[in-house]
């Protein structure tokens, strides 16, 4: 600690262009992530607050877990926020909450950017606000597109079982739906119809 005014001023201006660049460097941009994604490569978004999606105790490493699992993540801070809030306007009432707008306004985006293979919904116990605005985001995906989605709740009572289990069963639907598409079954019905 100083109480030098250049290198406090110094070391914040440092901090804040590192910020920017991470920033940057998250965008969900046509050049970045997802535009030539590798060959069988899943995209999976993750939606939640940012103290459960990178917290990786929280969160039993998720992001580790989809990327072993062949897939690529993209979060609410890789998405443009300016787009999610415009995003928002065909509600007849706008959020309160910044969380809301951003997942509300995300999913929208992530529809529309056809590069999606599955939607994550990484929530807590005990918040309030996920449980009113994941149920908005359902039914918004459920609505407007086929992408695979699901709800992961995060409490104390979290077993990294039970959510290694669900997560693989995700992935291999995904997997199993991407690979069989257009396979027919013989009553004439899509064998993966989500």
């Amino acid at each position: 600690m100083t109480s030098d005014r250049k290198k406090i001023s110094s070391a914040y201006k440092e901090a804040l262009n590192e910020y920017k660049s991470k920033r940057r460097a998250l965008k969900f941009a046509d050049t970045e992530i997802g535009a030539f994604p590798e060959k069988n490569k899943l995209t999976i978004a993750v939606l939640g607050h940012s103290y459960t999606v990178y917290d990786t105790f929280l969160n039993m490493e998720l992001t580790k877990k989809l990327n072993k699992f062949g897939a690529n993540v993209v979060t609410l801070d890789m998405l443009d926020y300016m787009v999610s809030k415009d995003s928002c306007k065909d509600l007849d009432k706008q959020f309160f909450w910044d969380y809301g707008t951003r997942a509300y306004g995300g999913t929208i985006q992530l529809i529309k950017s056809g590069r999606i293979d599955g939607i994550l919904a990484l929530t807590s116990f005990g918040c309030g606000v996920d449980s009113f605005v994941d149920e908005l985001v359902e039914n918004k995906i459920r609505k407007e597109s086929d992408i695979p989605f699901m709800k992961l709740v995060l409490d104390e009572h979290s077993a990294e079982a039970g959510f290694l289990t669900r997560l693989e069963a995700f992935i291999d639907m995904i997997v199993r739906r991407r690979n069989n598409d257009f396979y027919i079954s013989t009553s004439g019905k899509h064998l993966y119809n989500c």
